[in-house]
């Protein structure tokens, strides 16, 4: 019976032909299509200067395109009981993964059902009994998560960015113990930071509050990556694993009497891009833009001080975490280190339910795959810094138009994500669903490669790299610590602004041929 590969490899004219046939016929096919597409593109590059959209020279690519039809949503038909939607509870989710996939105790221990273990089983409480308020406290290697109880914050406006005090109730001035559990920072604190060095006791704290906000809120920190998409999702990730670790501590609630909803801590300028979304989508159960950030709440119980530059809010639940990601101890890294091999059931899972919040389906295995191209801003507008400079090369759209090309010729469709310039200001959940439909991502090194987190996970990323940004794990560990897809990294050399379109097309050979090996 032949193999898959065989089957459906687009260099094949015959279903049952042999792998040496195959392989004889691709290598006389290989010479024959490459001369072709090389008087095409020479004969066209001509048509498609460095004043044409991207855009129409793809749209050429694809007429008469062949690919796998997305219209008819058929992921009932697909066996994987923990992707659902995000109305599961997170540490559900991560266990039947784990369960699932079965990783070692040290890679259990490193991202898996053991770290939240270890997370949850920190969790202390910081205040006596005797205090009306409560106050959780919970450390794991870098990060450190806490929940409140009944509890007083003032926002103070006047500062930039605003300032928060929280306010406990205690018969005991010396009830909170918080130095062996906070780590101090002493440089350019965040609002979350700063609110932490800033707990105030008071044995009448609560009772001038009036009125609760009842449902639970989790709080964004100040300093939150907008820009970046590598630093966006270590800090979501972070805010998974808050919730993850909390739910427990908040079940009852969550879901059922009222909805988790989140407040941000950032300035106006963060708040209105529209990566911010992706903390609603994915925390905020009632699923429309609801949260805002917490110094424009309506005042409640009719408390105000300084001159109305202060309003203050009682709590019945806090969640916030504070954490840099810098550390040894980062889930995803970009470095190699002593677990980057290890499968990890807490990043499948945040990427699963990610993807769940976004309505990406889960689709079959199409017959052929789709190829993005994640293009890089090379106008001067974009003025990069000399590490990015050594990646910018100025034939982009020659390149685009020949692996183009070299689709169409095989019937696969090609699209480009060229989120820079007019499209800067794309949606977060346009772009994932964008690159989503893709089933290969190849592109040099940078921060966009990482929206391969929102395609399936048996997809195939092909990396480009220049000089020593080969050093730079982030996509090969991501791929390792989900295990089901394939990563090729492909050293490439930029010459007087011109990368070579044979080195990037022999790397997409090479991922469409491993694309086909890939389980369903």
């Amino acid at each position: 019976m032949s193999s898959l590969h065989e089957m459906y490899h687009p260099c094949s004219d015959k279903k049952n032909m042999s792998v040496l046939q195959l392989d004889e016929q691709k290598a006389l096919r290989d010479n024959s299509t490459k001369n072709e597409i090389e008087e095409l593109v020479e004969s066209n590059t001509s048509t498609y200067n460095s004043n044409d959209n991207i855009e129409n020279i793809v749209r050429s690519s694809n007429e008469n395109k062949i690919g796998p039809d997305i219209s008819e949503d058929t992921r009932l038909n697909m066996k994987r009981p923990f992707m659902t939607t995000t109305s599961q509870r997170f540490m559900n989710s991560i266990h039947d993964i784990e369960n699932a996939f079965k990783p070692s105790s040290d890679c259990s221990e490193f991202g898996g059902l053991d770290f939240m273990n270890n997370l949850t089983n920190s969790m202390t409480s910081l205040l006596s009994d005797k205090s009306k308020s409560e106050l959780i406290v919970g450390k794991y290697h870098d990060l450190e998560i806490n929940v409140a109880r009944n509890v007083r914050i003032v926002v103070d406006k006047l500062p930039n960015p605003p300032a928060l005090e929280l306010i406990i109730q205690s018969e005991l001035h010396d009830d909170l113990n918080s130095t062996e559990f906070w780590t101090k920072q002493t440089k350019d604190l965040t609002v979350l930071e700063q609110m932490q060095n800033n707990v105030t006791i008071d044995p009448n704290a609560l009772d001038q509050c009036k009125e609760f906000i009842e449902y639970p809120v989790l709080l964004v920190d100040s300093k939150v990556e907008h820009a970046n998409w590598w630093f966006f999702l270590v800090e979501l990730l972070q805010y998974y694993i808050t919730v993850a670790g909390v739910q427990d501590l908040i079940e009852g609630n969550y879901g059922v009497e009222s909805d988790l909803r989140v407040l941000y801590t950032f300035d106006d300028k963060q708040y209105q891009l529209s990566f911010t979304d992706a903390y609603e989508f994915l925390f905020s159960d009632r699923r429309t833009r609801d949260s805002r950030q917490i110094w424009k709440l309506e005042p409640q119980n009719d408390l105000k001080a300084l001159g109305g530059s202060s309003n203050e809010h009682c709590f019945k639940t806090l969640i916030w975490s504070t954490f840099r990601p810098v550390g040894k101890y980062s889930l995803l890294s970009n470095t190699r280190h002593d677990n980057d091999h290890c499968f990890s059931s807490i990043i499948y899972s945040f990427a699963s339910q990610l993807k769940a919040s976004l309505h990406i389906p889960v689709l079959p295995k199409p017959e052929k795959p789709r190829v993005v191209w994640v293009a890089r801003d090379t106008s001067e507008m974009a003025n990069p810094t000399p590490w990015q400079n050594m990646r910018i090369f100025n034939n982009q759209k020659t390149v685009i138009f020949y692996l183009a090309a070299v689709c169409k010729k095989e019937g696969i469709d090609f699209i480009v994500a060229d989120f820079y310039g007019e499209k800067s200001k794309t949606a977060f959940q346009e772009q994932a669903l964008f690159v989503s439909r893709a089933n290969i991502m190849i592109g040099m090194h940078g921060a966009g490669l990482n929206m391969f987190m929102f395609m399936p996970f048996n997809s195939v990323v092909v990396e480009l790299h220049v000089g020593s940004t080969i050093n730079q794990k982030n996509s090969v560990n991501f791929v390792n610590h989900i295990t089901e897809g394939k990563y090729i990294p492909k050293n490439v050399f930029i010459n007087r602004g011109q990368l070579r379109s044979g080195e990037v097309s022999t790397a997409l050979d090479e991922a469409i041929a491993a694309w086909y090996k890939l389980s369903n």
